[in-house]
């Protein structure tokens, strides 16, 4: 893939919830297998989402 033409941007952002960590981060991780326009990866209490390209 080339990235010679292609603008990637990676925001960075923290969203404070009032609910349980392992709870709310098993309901991210099970995104993976419930859709497709989006990968979801996790590391510890980080989350990384990156949305696929739809063309």
């Amino acid at each position: 893939m080339s990235l010679e033409n292609e603008i990637i941007f990676r925001p960075r952002f923290k969203l404070e919830i009032n609910k349980n960590n392992e709870k709310t981060l098993k309901t991210i991780g099970n995104t993976k297998e419930s859709q497709n326009k989006f990968i979801v990866s996790r590391i510890d209490n980080h989350v990384f989402i990156q949305i696929l390209n739809t063309d």
